[in-house]
């Protein structure tokens, strides 16, 4: 058998014995520069050397080797809730005869799975690159995973201001909070500022990956929001103004996982955002990295950009006006109008233009006109 899997192509060969007791298997997997998966999240370009023997009555055994040729992850701002699966109970309806117990095949795992500087993870502020080895073994009911990743090079961005990292590693060492196997992730950033003396700001994200937790420290020791300020703006947080205050605000939000009500787990339960929406009657307010400046060459490296602060407001049921500073001189004025359920019409009205790579029309700071189609599904 040959197929071909995106750009690149997968065969195999062996046996298959139907008519044979316990129905044997023996068959040999080749891939070269396979794309086996595409998605919003992740894309995988992968070669493969595998081998699948045993009996599809009983156990087969899975062994082989997987290179990573190159893996893209992209970090979603949310991902959908988890569901839970409900038992129906009609009334009077009788209940579903159980169904007889069918002996279960098991798959034996062997598997080594090799990218030594090929994994790279963006969003969130993320942007790293990394590489190391895993070892799958046990059963596909019990798998058992050793090894890790390590980071390569990476940078953190939080509210504008760029953290690179020191150290990284994804490690695979257990079951997760959920009783599933979960990476636990093990990062450190640092950043140097100086005001009245030099000072160490370290950035730590450690925790399950399902689950993790990031909190900022420093030597020597300072409160939460004095560090904030001195690594986004290099000076207390009792000399920020008041846009400067609610960006440290969003940025302290951030970290400790407060939500816009002001809820969350630990941290400071004061989030400035919050209090500035409630006191201008806002709709939205919120505060993030700023377009490239116009002129900024295409792939500039990590080079800043600024930080920007939106805020929005329905003056209709139908009409939503929003307007966006940025701290690199741009500013920009945003008018959408609901034309019908579905239909809307997008105007942008702005003194930027970016020329970066990734410049996309929602990050765009300079003028536009459009339409919108949204299809619930």
């Amino acid at each position: 058998m040959t197929a071909r899997a995106g750009p690149g192509q997968l065969s195999a060969e062996g046996t298959v014995g139907v008519l044979q007791p316990g129905m044997p298997v023996h068959i040999s997997l080749s891939a070269h520069r396979i794309q086996p998966i595409t998605n919003d999240i992740m894309t995988a370009n992968l070669d493969a050397n595998m081998r699948i023997a045993g009996t599809m009555r009983k156990r087969m055994d899975v062994t082989g080797t997987i290179h990573v040729n190159h893996a893209a992850v992209t970090i979603p701002n949310g991902l959908p809730p988890s569901v839970a699966t409900l038992d129906v109970v009609r009334a009077g309806q009788a209940p579903q005869p159980a169904a007889a117990a069918v002996p279960k095949l098991v798959i034996g795992l062997g598997i080594t799975l090799d990218a030594p500087a090929a994994i790279f993870v963006q969003g969130r502020g993320l942007d790293a690159q990394l590489g190391g080895q895993l070892k799958v073994s046990g059963t596909s009911d019990a798998p058992q995973v050793s090894g890790g990743f390590s980071m390569i090079r990476g940078t953190f961005s939080l509210a504008g201001t760029n953290l690179n990292f020191t150290s990284g590693r994804v490690s695979f060492n257990g079951e997760g909070l959920k009783g599933e196997i979960d990476p636990t992730l093990d990062f450190v950033a640092q950043s140097s500022v100086t005001y009245n003396g030099p000072k160490t700001v370290t950035l730590h994200v450690t925790g399950f990956a399902d689950s993790p937790k990031i909190s900022l420290s420093s030597t020597p020791s300072l409160p939460q929001d004095d560090l904030l300020a001195l690594l986004l703006f290099g000076k207390p947080a009792s000399k920020l103004t008041a846009i400067q205050l609610a960006e440290t605000g969003a940025a302290l939000a951030s970290l400790s996982g407060i939500g816009p009500g002001g809820g969350g787990g630990g941290g400071s339960k004061w989030n400035p955002l919050t209090w500035i929406k409630k006191a201008f009657g806002l709709n939205s307010l919120s505060v993030g990295s700023a377009s490239p400046p116009s002129g900024a060459a295409a792939g500039g490296g990590t080079q800043m950009s600024g930080a920007s602060i939106t805020a929005g407001k329905y003056v209709s049921k139908r009409v939503y006006v929003a307007a966006t500073q940025s701290t690199n001189g741009t500013s920009q004025i945003q008018v959408d109008i609901d034309l019908s359920q579905y239909l809307k019409l997008l105007t942008r009205l702005g003194n930027g233009s970016a020329t970066a790579q990734g410049t996309t029309p929602e990050n765009d700071p300079g003028s536009s006109i459009g339409i919108a189609w949204e299809m619930p599904y």
